[in-house]
C-alpha cells in the first residue's frame, strides 16, 4: 500500500519538474523525459505489487 501511495504522489512531482524545465530552459526534451519517468513509474507499479512466494 505504501508504493502505491508513493507512486500516486511522484507521479504528479514528476510532471510539475519536468513541465519546469521545460519552461525554465525552453528545451521541450525536458517533457518528454517527465513522459518517461511517469510511464517507467507507472510500469513498474505492477512489478512492485507481484508476490513471488506465490502464495
Amino acid at each position: 500500500m505504501l508504493l502505491e501511495d508513493l507512486g500516486a504522489l511522484l507521479g504528479p512531482v514528476f510532471a510539475l519538474v519536468a513541465v519546469l524545465l521545460a519552461k525554465l530552459t525552453g528545451d521541450p526534451v525536458w517533457d518528454g523525459v517527465g513522459a518517461l519517468a511517469i510511464g517507467a513509474l507507472l510500469g513498474s507499479r505492477p512489478v512492485q505489487g507481484c508476490d513471488i512466494r506465490g502464495t
